[in-house]
């Protein structure tokens, strides 16, 4: 036991309290929640309203730690002296009492501290062990159970709102955070608490600076949805009881507890969710730039489980990209030499566009095969192909940067213009005749555009009156 001397001043202070203390002994009892016969609570309230000194100095003989503890500090009162403290440390922190005989100095402490909200609990730690009751405390409350009860929502709320703890409340449950995944918090098989991811408060190791129970993990569970059906593991949660950790870094140790077994049983999962076999997997992905069976037989080669975070399949083929890139290439593109996929660059994703870029290139060339009869004739055909292949507003762009060599070449820019609506404020750069002849132009090449370049050839002998 560490001892602290006591200055005059602060031992009048303490007798003082113990004063206070002694005008009602059972200040220092909680309200019982089941109460009635063989309450050990009720009982100590019988007893304690008999305050005679005789009734105290019996109070020594007692086996009971609780009322040898009040006999012990009436003694220190009558005698008018408390020159040494003890020092006791407990979970709670460290706390000091004064001691005159054999009792547990929890015990003690608790009693001498019968108006701290904290210590008080700690007068009936015998009790506790000995009888497994259970004591709570809170700034509004204080509670026992002597039968198993727990103290219900309004203490842990009221313990919540003590230790500035946001919270809103969701039927009987008391909801903390928003947003990822959550824990469950319960109490002797009632659920009261539901800890989201977002949260960075010390939930449990909050509400245990306010109970004092006989074994923790008998009264407090922690559970979660997240994977439950193929893993209930938690990791070790001392650091978190003991409000070390908050509670992010827990059901994040959770997650990835979970996911690593159920990815070492060649599992997949997608956020919270868990696919058996790679077809449901796959299937469950709505942006797959390929072909789904494709995608589906490169997961099966991948051979092992998958954890992707998110709902987009950008993620899943940059995971299987190394074990089956050139694969889902070749099968997705079959006409394209498999010598062009080494020169391709980014991601999966930007591997692929480049790949479809390439083949719808090659398909326009396939359907844009007419040979120009001249420079104008070959402007119109590019701007064709450029237009099919990138885009209306990439094959503009690409037009604005050339130099144009005559009034045909700028009709037939006026001419695109116009079918897609961005002349604006181009105007300007054409004369009239030049706008006329786009016109001209523009009927012709409606229908070769709708039907994507593949009515150019029957239209050649009609452009050539207008191109020459």
């Amino acid at each position: 036991m560490r001892l602290k001397a006591h200055s005059k001043e602060s031992q009048e202070g303490f007798l003082k309290h113990l004063e206070l203390f002694f005008q009602d002994p059972s200040q220092v009892l909680p309200q019982c929640l089941e109460s009635g016969f063989l309450c050990p609570f009720s009982s100590y309230s019988k007893k304690l309203g008999k305050r005679s000194t005789d009734q105290m100095d019996s109070f020594s003989r007692s086996s009971d730690q609780f009322l040898s503890g009040i006999s012990e500090t009436y003694k220190i009162y009558e005698s008018n002296s408390a020159p040494l403290l003890g020092m006791l440390k407990t979970p709670y922190g460290s706390v000091e009492y004064a001691k005159r005989g054999n009792t547990d100095e929890a015990v003690l402490a608790g009693i001498q501290h019968f108006d701290d909200k904290k210590w008080r609990m700690l007068a009936f730690t015998s009790l506790v062990k000995a009888k497994n009751v259970r004591i709570y405390s809170s700034k509004n409350l204080y509670l026992a159970s002597c039968k198993g009860s727990s103290p219900g929502k309004k203490f842990f709320a009221d313990v919540l709102l003590e230790e500035q703890i946001a919270f809103h409340e969701d039927g009987e449950i008391l909801v903390i955070g928003n947003e990822g995944t959550s824990i469950n918090i319960s109490n002797l098989g009632t659920s009261i608490i539901e800890v989201h991811e977002d949260s960075r408060h010390h939930t449990m190791g909050a509400i245990l600076k306010h109970v004092l129970v006989k074994d923790i993990s008998a009264d407090f569970s922690l559970t979660s949805d997240f994977l439950s059906k193929y893993s209930d593991d938690f990791p070790d949660t001392s650091r978190y009881l003991s409000g070390i950790e908050d509670d992010r870094h827990l059901i994040r140790e959770m997650k990835e507890m979970r996911i690593r077994k159920s990815i070492s049983k060649g599992y997949f999962i997608k956020g919270e969710e868990l696919f058996l076999d790679a077809e449901s997997f796959v299937s469950s992905f709505d942006d797959l730039p390929l072909e789904r069976d494709i995608v589906t037989e490169a997961v099966k080669k991948y051979g092992k489980g998958i954890y992707i975070d998110n709902s987009s399949s950008r993620k899943l083929l940059e995971i299987i990209w190394d074990v089956s890139g050139d694969e889902i290439l070749s099968k997705s593109f079959p006409d394209v030499e498999k010598s062009k996929f080494k020169s391709l660059k980014g991601s999966p994703v930007e591997k692929i566009e480049s790949m479809r870029r390439m083949g719808e290139t090659k398909e326009v060339e396939e359907r844009i095969n007419i040979e120009p009869w001249s420079q104008e004739s070959a402007f119109l055909i590019d701007f064709l192909k450029a237009t099919f292949r990138s885009g209306r507003q990439a094959a503009i762009r690409d037009a604005e940067k050339m130099t144009f060599t005559g009034p045909v070449s700028k009709a037939v820019f006026y001419a695109f213009l116009t079918i897609f609506q961005e002349t604006g404020n181009r105007e300007w750069m054409f004369t009239q005749n030049e706008k006329d002849l786009g016109h001209i132009i523009a009927e012709i090449l409606m229908p070769i555009i709708d039907s994507k370049g593949k009515r150019l050839g029957d239209s050649v002998p009609e452009l050539k009156k207008y191109i020459p």
